[in-house]
This record gives structure tokens, C-alpha cells and sequence, in this order.
């Protein structure tokens, strides 16, 4: 068997690196999940990061956590309904600034804004604001 080092002179150093992530990755992904990327990748305790690297890596790891832009889209529609249901049982209303009209609050849940809401849907989740990763 070839020890670190024979390895890494018959690789070279890059290819000897990307090599240990690779092992690493299959060794430490949780249940059975690959990385996604090297970030998830254990870390050598030894190495030096400057606070600007290990802060992206923790940026990186928040997006990674992120669900699915369908599902993001879905919790929204469904917080909104809940706080129209809310905002007219409590009768919240505001003032228009321009007109000085009193607009009420009303349900989402009401037949109007529903049947509205399910006719639109596709629209506007076609409309909806792309990351730029995609």
C-alpha cells in the first residue's frame, strides 16, 4: 500500500488535495447526504483561515440550507393568508394618502380573493425574482 506521500508526488499537490476532500466527503456526510460542497468538508484544525473565508463559509452553509424556492414561495402565501385573516377579524384599516379613503383589511380566505389568489398563482410564481444561481 502507497503511503500520503508517494500518493501526493505521484498526483501532485492540487490533485492529492481534491483526492483527501473526496475521501473526506464520503466519510462525513450525514446519513447518507453528499456534500454539497467543500465548506461541508471537515476542516484541519491546523490550517489558517482568515475570518473573511470562514465567514463566507458559513454564508455558504446557510444558502445550502435553504429549501426549495417552491416551498419558500408556498410558506409566503400561506403567512399572508393568515395575517389577512387576522388583520380583518381585528379590523385593521389604514388610511389611503392620496384619495383619504379608509381601506379595511380583508380576508384572503374570503371567496373573492381566494378564487382571485388560485387564478393568479401561476403568474406570479412565474414572475417570482430568480436567484442568481440559477
Amino acid at each position: 500500500m502507497q503511503t500520503c506521500d508517494e500518493i501526493r508526488s505521484s498526483f501532485g499537490e492540487q490533485d492529492f488535495r481534491r483526492l483527501e476532500f473526496q475521501q473526506a466527503a464520503r466519510f462525513a456526510a450525514p446519513r447518507g447526504r453528499p456534500m454539497r460542497s467543500e465548506a461541508d468538508a471537515p476542516r484541519d484544525p491546523a490550517a489558517t483561515d482568515s475570518p473573511r473565508r470562514s465567514w463566507l463559509d458559513q454564508v455558504e452553509r446557510l444558502g445550502n440550507a435553504l429549501p426549495d424556492p417552491v416551498a419558500i414561495f408556498a410558506v409566503m402565501i400561506v403567512v399572508l393568508m393568515a395575517v389577512s385573516a387576522v388583520g380583518a377579524a381585528l379590523g385593521w384599516s389604514a388610511v389611503h394618502p392620496v384619495s383619504g379613503e379608509v381601506l379595511r383589511a380583508k380576508s384572503l380566505f374570503a371567496e373573492d380573493p381566494f378564487a382571485r389568489l388560485l387564478t393568479e398563482l401561476p403568474r406570479t410564481f412565474a414572475a417570482f425574482p430568480r436567484s442568481a444561481a440559477c
